[in-house]
């Protein structure tokens, strides 16, 4: 015999009240202001527009520092160059610079994508590349899963590591790029900070606060 349909249960105005009792209870005072803060208060919804942003200086790193790149590597470069990502051990082709919406793939699929944890294993070029792609393509929106806080988070560590750690010489020495990539850190720090997980804690802010 074929399964039953599932149907969802459909909760009473005084179930639900009782179900969202028994959720609050076990948050802390600050997460339950965080939820009130996302949900009632409107972020603008551009990150920063008319702000004036200082010009590149410089970067305070010593030239020697060494960052830690990310434990799991499964994607080569030639891989990636080719549009084949290995993300949560499930292989897709999304072409490179990649498609970054990844429609019909996993949400947390899509988040690893926007991680650019994958950026570490590509030539500067390559780098370039799929960074001014997202640029340009990747705009700002509260509905665009890469520029959700934690994928901004973990996004903004990897390319401060790669691009001013690993490739800092290049980065510098490339007009075209070095303007660009500087106003698209310091927008997406300014959206980040407006959006700090509060509601969630845990890692999620830990990464807030270490991309920030």
């Amino acid at each position: 015999m074929p399964p039953e349909p599932h149907h969802p249960i459909r909760l009473s105005p005084i179930g639900r009240l009782h179900r969202l009792a028994c959720t609050v209870r076990h948050l802390k005072a600050r997460q339950i202001r965080g939820q009130i803060r996302r949900r009632v208060l409107r972020c603008p919804r551009q990150p920063g527009n008319g702000t004036a942003i200082a010009r590149y200086t410089g970067c305070a790193w010593p030239a020697d520092v060494r960052f830690l790149a990310p434990g799991v590597r499964d994607n080569p470069a030639d891989a990636v160059k080719a549009g084949s990502l290995r993300l949560l051990s499930r292989r897709a082709d999304v072409g490179f610079p990649p498609d970054w919406r990844a429609a019909g793939l996993p949400r947390l699929w899509q988040y690893n994508l926007h991680y650019f944890e994958w950026l570490w294993e590509l030539d500067y070029p390559a780098a370039r590349a799929a960074v001014a792609d997202w640029i340009d393509n990747h705009r700002p929106s509260e509905d665009a899963v890469g520029w959700e806080p934690y994928p901004t988070s973990l996004r903004l560590t990897n390319w401060c590591a790669v691009f001013f750690g690993r490739w800092r010489a290049q980065t510098q020495a490339d007009s075209g790029l070095l303007d660009r990539l500087w106003t698209s850190i310091i927008r997406q720090a300014q959206w980040l900070s407006r959006r700090l997980e509060t509601h969630l804690l845990g890692n999620h802010y830990l990464e807030n606060g270490a991309a920030l």
